[in-house]
């Protein structure tokens, strides 16, 4: 996709994630944490101290993930800022929040364990790998 293209519409018709995502990118950083920021095929990627990532509209925020696992996370990742395209304003009710509830609701974890789901099964998981291009690498990325 052309770079201004994906601009133009991620400001317009993916304004309010895209909003929530700048100011989540101002609070990171002006956190005091060191953090790295660069472009992945456009979208804003910002390394943070942590063990997680995500994507709210245009910003990834990256965590600390083995060197093996990085380009699938990313490419992941990017897949959900091609949601934020998709979507529009759908974007958080249709994929942020229930993207959210997957990852941080203990039951969600401790139904993937018990039934030997990848965390990538969920819908809104999956579809992003698709948007991101990943492609299968490993049993875990199912």
């Amino acid at each position: 996709m052309n770079r201004a293209l994906y601009y133009a519409l991620q400001w317009s018709w993916g304004l309010v994630q895209n909003l929530a995502g700048f100011l989540c990118w101002l609070a990171v950083s002006a956190g005091g944490a060191s953090v790295r920021r660069y472009r992945c095929r456009g979208a804003v990627v910002t390394e943070w101290p942590r063990y997680d990532s995500m994507a709210i509209g245009m910003f990834i925020f990256f965590g600390h993930w083995r060197e093996e696992d990085r380009d699938r996370v990313l490419a992941h990742e990017f897949g959900h800022t091609i949601q934020s395209i998709i979507l529009g304003p759908l974007y958080l009710p249709v994929i942020g929040l229930p993207s959210l509830l997957w990852a941080a609701v203990p039951a969600f974890s401790k139904l993937r364990r018990r039934k030997k789901l990848s965390y990538y099964s969920f819908y809104t998981e999956k579809w992003a790998d698709r948007c991101g291009g990943v492609r299968k690498l490993s049993p875990r990325s199912e």
